[in-house]
């Protein structure tokens, strides 16, 4: 026997045991090599009730949770957008203008040396502003997660 025969074996193996009807077992739980089992005459015209271990033979193994039964959930209203205040105005417009300024000198915009220095240090500013605005306002109560 070969290195693959014997894996092969080892698999078929492990695959009978975990599955012992095989993957997706057949109409009535049993695997297709097996042979039916003769029909037992009852004397009420009423099914029996499948033992336990014939209800877990039929169900196929699935590790998804249940599927929910319920409502559509339909998530609140978001609340009303904050007005921008100066300071952000200016700060959002600090930090906006020389990355503009940027891309345009990446295109062969030629700009004076006094232009280029005014437009690194009012990135920093504007970065300053806005972080420092985020720093003084009030804690907002939960971050709207809905739970």
């Amino acid at each position: 026997m070969n290195r693959n025969e014997s894996e092969d074996a080892r698999f078929e193996a492990l695959m009978a045991r975990e599955f012992p009807l095989g993957l997706v077992p057949a109409e009535g739980g049993r695997h297709p090599s097996e042979e039916p089992e003769p029909p037992v005459t009852s004397t009420q015209d009423a099914p029996a009730a499948p033992s336990p271990d014939e209800a877990l033979a039929t169900d196929f193994r699935s590790w998804a949770p249940p599927e929910e039964a319920g409502e559509e959930f339909v998530p609140p209203p978001a609340p009303p957008a904050r007005r921008w205040s100066a300071a952000g105005i200016a700060g959002t417009a600090l930090v906006v203008l020389p990355l503009v300024l940027v891309v345009a000198t990446g295109f062969g915009l030629r700009l004076p040396m006094l232009v280029s220095v005014l437009t690194g240090a009012g990135f920093f500013l504007g970065v300053w502003l806005l972080l420092h605005r985020l720093r003084q306002r009030p804690p907002i109560d939960g971050d709207g997660a809905v739970v």
